[in-house]
């Protein structure tokens, strides 16, 4: 993996895919009950209480999120804290991407507000609190689309006509007062005109997470169609007929080519090179962290080079596997993990599109882009993100977070007036709050379920016996070797294919250091661990993994942290 991450044109889309095949399987129950995601309309705030909730737009609602992420994955029993804590005292000029991540969700030591002492995370904090902030209100602003008119009876016909017409002018006055507590324009709420809006980031990870799901499956399907070529055996009519494709047709790759009008143009593919590295960055951090992970792990998405991505996806099917395959998840509270109905949502839409078949052939790629695309949107994701939200704004006290020895850290003490303020925030919208959402979820638990139908049982027409349609997910062995797996007691790590694509003129080092070599110098040898390049490696391009050095990752920062630290 090393000596092939060298190329920034090698396709680990196969063996990624079947690892996210594994996670997909494994979380696919983790879910609500269908009716939370596909009827929108069992929401139905009213307009006192979306007025009441218009409070986000306070500055001081930012001090009302206090939940941390609870994963019994993250203890000192099953994960290796002191590499984490080596990571982060280690005096390199410059860390990969991926110790950043691993070592910012255990960063507190005291109880100051800007949450940590590190001058590089700082930022990152203080700009995730923004877009999350940004979230909140862009959520309630769209709170109005769950307006709707009142059901009138037809059985009391005298009436029927008077009724019709007073419920449709309470809808109208309705929707007016909500339109005239929200601003006309949207504010700067914490002072940095900066800072993305949060439900558009939002948007994006999950867009990104997607398209690395459609990206590894077409990757997937490459290899699979040469190998039933190669053996002469197909699953199905379909492979069939595409193994009657020119060798140049199959081989088209979504990874290489994406949307480039021009291959021949190196600022055209530099472009998919950036989008494509933020897409697999996004999917790798949402498979070990959560979204949770995508306002604090991705500072800037273009530095999470292959190696960083690679070992994520490791670390993340370790994780998965910790927790659903040893039936962990009881220790696992929903309301421990920040941002689960978002959580939820992406591994609905994974689950309900087929992500974890491994007979590509399977996968109905027409209709899953219909699918996301009917889901995936401002209405929905301001439902969940919202509710997510008030999790933590109904919370009476903070959930602990801990520090690089597994400790509990210190709360985190908020200045006064600010908590005052904050406390009469929360104890406002928990009232509306707290009666409306529990109605809600009655209303889905009283919906009838609808008996999914079993896909893996049934196999197409022609494949052959022996030949799973969906993939077991594989039980655990020991790992030989160091690997991303030095963090953990127990696990594995894939051999990447033997032999790859070669490009002479784009083969180039990353710019900063893997985790995967950083791992082996921390555990296999006695010396003070080095997350720095070598010099070899500072002198070289950084486009390999993806970085625009012009970039400004201390304020302009794509995704940050929020969550993990109260």
């Amino acid at each position: 993996m090393l000596e092939m991450s060298k190329n920034p044109q090698w396709d680990y889309g196969p063996e990624l895919m079947e690892l996210v095949a594994d996670m997909v399987t494994w979380g696919s129950g983790d879910t609500r009950p269908d009716a939370f995601y596909e009827k929108p309309e069992l929401f139905t705030p009213s307009s006192e209480e979306i007025e009441a909730f218009s409070l986000v737009g306070e500055p001081e609602f930012r001090h009302c999120l206090t939940s941390t992420a609870n994963d019994p994955f993250f203890n000192a029993q099953v994960f290796n804290l002191e590499l984490i804590q080596r990571a982060r005292n280690s005096e390199a000029d410059a860390k990969c991407a991926s110790w950043k991540a691993l070592y910012s969700t255990m960063i507190r030591t005291d109880a100051k507000d800007n949450y940590t002492e590190d001058n590089h995370t700082q930022p990152f904090i203080a700009a995730g609190f923004r877009k999350l902030h940004t979230l909140s209100h862009s959520c309630v602003d769209n709170l109005h689309l769950y307006l709707n008119p009142n059901q009138v009876s037809k059985t009391d016909l005298v009436h029927y006509k008077q009724k019709t017409l007073f419920e449709a002018g309470k809808f109208i006055i309705g929707k007016i007062q909500v339109l005239n507590a929200l601003p006309a324009a949207k504010s700067n709420i914490n002072g940095n005109g900066r800072t993305p809006n949060g439900l558009v980031v939002l948007q994006k990870r999950i867009w990104e997470t997607l398209l690395c799901c459609l990206m590894m499956q077409n990757s997937f399907f490459i290899d699979y169609l040469e190998n039933c070529i190669k053996d002469n055996e197909f699953p199905d009519k379909a492979m069939h007929a595409a193994s009657k494709m020119s060798r140049y047709n199959r081989e088209r790759s979504l990874f290489k080519e994406g949307d480039v009008k021009d291959i021949n143009s190196s600022t055209e593919m530099k472009e998919w090179g950036k989008t494509r590295l933020s897409a697999f960055g996004s999917m790798a951090v949402f498979f070990l962290f959560g979204a949770a992970g995508w306002w604090h792990c991705l500072p800037d998405s273009h530095n999470f080079n292959q190696r960083d991505v690679w070992t994520l996806v490791h670390l993340g099917h370790a994780r998965h596997e910790w927790l659903y395959g040893k039936e962990r998840l009881k220790d696992r509270r929903r309301d421990d993990t920040p941002l689960y109905e978002i959580d939820s949502f992406v591994r609905w839409l994974l689950r309900k599109t087929n992500m974890h078949c491994l007979i590509p052939s399977e996968v109905d790629w027409e209709s899953a882009p219909r699918f996301w695309a009917q889901h995936v949107n401002e209405k929905n994701l301001s439902r969940l993100a919202f509710q997510d939200i008030m999790v933590e704004v109904c919370k009476v006290k903070p959930m602990k977070s801990l520090n690089f020895k597994g400790n509990e850290a210190p709360d985190v003490k908020i200045r006064r007036p600010s908590k005052e303020i904050a406390d009469n925030i929360k104890n406002t919208m928990k009232s509306y709050w707290t009666p409306m959402i529990d109605a809600y979820h009655q209303r889905v638990e009283d919906e009838p379920v609808e008996e999914e139908v079993d896909q893996g049982v049934q196999k197409p027409s022609g494949l052959p016996d022996g030949v799973p349609l969906f993939r077991e997910p594989l039980p655990p062995f020991p790992s030989s070797g160091h690997s991303a797996h030095s963090l953990l007691k127990y696990g594995k790590i894939r051999t990447p294919r033997s032999r790859t694509e070669s490009d002479d003129e784009e083969e180039e080092e990353d710019s900063q250091s893997s985790l995967e070599s950083s791992l082996g110098n921390l555990r296999g040898e006695k010396r003070e661990a080095t997350l720095s390049p070598s010099p070899s490696d500072k002198d070289k391009d950084q486009d390999s993994s993806g970085t625009d050095p012009s970039r400004d990752s201390s304020e302009d920062i794509e995704d940050n942290r929020g969550r993990r630290h109260r």
